[in-house]
């Protein structure tokens, strides 16, 4: 998803918000953001890392 986005920009055609909020491209750009995303998590989720993450999170609504 990050390396090829022209094929998924194929797939799911010119993103508006994107294209209005990162200009000319923004469509390119926002895959590649949302790819990078996917393999953090992803990276995350086979380390076990986001356990950690998670109880970090839920540390912000929940006391004790």
């Amino acid at each position: 998803m990050v390396w090829k986005t022209v094929v998924f920009q194929e797939w799911t055609g010119k993103i508006e918000f994107a294209e209005e909020k990162l200009g000319s491209g923004g469509t390119n750009t926002f895959l590649k953001l949302i790819g990078a995303g996917v393999c953090f998590i992803g990276v995350a989720i086979a380390t076990n890392l986001i356990s950690d993450i998670l109880t970090g999170f839920a540390g912000f609504f929940v006391r004790g």
